[in-house]
Parts: structure tokens; C-alpha cells; sequence
């Protein structure tokens, strides 16, 4: 059987456990989901059980400081993605939440300032400054990576949508019309191979990964979600993400 945990009721993994929990398993599995976009404390001894380990618990051995945007951001260029870190250059930054704690904090959200303003009164253990990333002048075609992973033969499986907002309006998708458009993994070109080494590094088995493909800079890692959450986005590809669970599990 399928046995499932979650730190909020509205979120991907609950509507998934929903659909695929009564599916006969190959052994039972554990649907773990701690949500670090709103659980502020990060120890999980608590959490799980001696019956968790890495063979039947999604994100077991994921850790919640690989999900930050700092180490996301230092991380991911080894693994040949673009640096986004802003230099001397830069007048104008992207200023968002370092974690996924602080996202609802004044701040956390995406926002553009003064460089010299972020630098001067922001709190930086909270809050992380990055360069502006575009696709096009005037809109961010944002790809949303869903990842699951078979945690026996550890092959990991995608399903992919690009959020594209009109950046005139706001560079926050979250605060403009966004238009959803599926896509297969392959976009990501010569660094799908790449993409696939850093996930295996950081050791995650489920949640979405953001990428944006900067005109300058190429394709950036910008975030990683171990607890997708509700809303448009996860109605618009729950019933894939299912279907793939049960394909593992059955």
C-alpha cells in the first residue's frame, strides 16, 4: 500500500494520494511530503519513522538547505548551468525569499530593486539578491519540471509545463496572466544530461524544479519545490503525475 504524510491538505501530493492510494503496490511506500514553503522548523527526526529509508520514501535523503535559492544557485553551475549572481554591472536586481519559510514574508516574493537599496537594508539571511533573467523583452517563459522518481530502479520520470507571463506586467508569474503550455524534457537540449546528474546529486525524488532559458546566459536552475501546492498549475498536470506514480507503484 501507498501510506502518506503530508504538512498541509492542499497540496500536489495530497490530490495524488487521493487518486492512486487504493493501486496494489509492489511493497508499501511513503508518500512523506514536509513542506518547507511553510513549515518553519527543518529537522526532520520527527517526521519519519524506522520504517522510512530511500528505497520506499520519496525525498528521504533530500535536504532542505539544497533548496534554498543561495545553494541552488552556487550548486547548479556546477553542474553547467548559468550563474545568475549579480556583479558591479548590475544596477537593478531580483530580490525573493532565500528560503521557501520566508517566501511569505514582505519580501519574498520576486521583486526588483536598487541594487544598492538590497545591499544596504535587507536582511540577508532571509533574502537573496540574483540577477534579472529574460527569455524575451517582454515576457519569461518559465519551465516547470515535475520529477518523480522510481525509488527501485531510481530512473526519474518528468512532466513538463512552461509558465510564460508577460514581464511588462509584473516579473513575478504569480502577480500577472501566466498562459500554460506542456512541453516534453527534451527542451532542455544538451543539459538534460546535465539536469539529470544535479538531481541525483541533491538526491530528490519528487517536487518541481524551475528553469528559466536566459537569453544571455542560457538555462538557469532558479528553484526547487519538494512540496508543490495548489492552484492552476497542479490542476493542469495532477492527473499525470498520478498516472506515473501508479506506474511505479503497481
Amino acid at each position: 500500500m501507498i501510506i502518506h504524510k503530508s504538512c498541509h491538505k492542499c497540496g500536489l501530493d495530497t490530490i495524488v494520494y487521493n487518486k492512486v492510494k487504493n493501486t496494489k503496490c509492489q511493497k508499501d511506500y511513503y508518500l512523506y511530503i514536509y513542506d518547507y514553503c511553510s513549515t518553519k522548523i527543518t529537522d526532520l527526526s520527527n517526521f519519519y519513522t524506522n520504517k522510512n529509508n530511500e528505497t520506499n520514501t520519496w525525498n528521504y535523503n533530500l535536504h532542505y538547505e539544497n533548496t534554498t535559492k543561495e545553494s541552488i544557485m552556487k550548486t547548479s553551475k556546477l553542474f553547467n548551468f548559468g550563474d545568475y549572481s549579480y556583479n558591479e554591472q548590475d544596477t537593478k536586481i531580483l530580490v525573493k525569499a532565500n528560503g521557501h519559510i520566508y517566501s511569505s514574508d514582505t519580501y519574498g516574493q520576486s521583486h526588483i530593486v536598487e541594487k544598492d537599496k538590497y545591499e544596504n537594508t535587507y536582511n540577508k539571511e532571509k533574502y537573496i539578491g540574483q540577477k534579472i533573467l529574460r527569455t524575451t523583452e517582454n515576457k519569461n517563459e518559465e519551465l516547470n519540471v515535475y520529477i518523480v522518481r522510481d525509488l527501485n530502479s531510481r530512473q526519474l520520470y518528468f512532466y513538463c509545463v512552461l509558465c510564460i507571463n508577460n514581464t511588462n506586467i509584473n516579473i513575478n508569474r504569480k502577480k500577472s496572466k501566466v498562459e500554460f503550455k506542456n512541453v516534453d524534457i527534451s527542451i532542455l537540449g544538451d543539459r538534460l544530461k546535465d539536469f539529470i546528474e544535479y538531481l541525483n546529486y541533491i538526491k530528490i525524488d519528487y517536487g518541481r524544479v524551475e528553469l528559466l532559458l536566459d537569453k544571455n546566459i542560457g538555462w538557469c536552475v532558479i528553484d526547487i519545490n519538494n512540496s508543490p501546492g495548489g492552484g492552476p498549475l497542479t490542476n493542469s498536470v495532477y492527473k499525470k503525475i498520478s498516472d506515473i506514480f501508479m506506474d511505479i507503484i503497481n
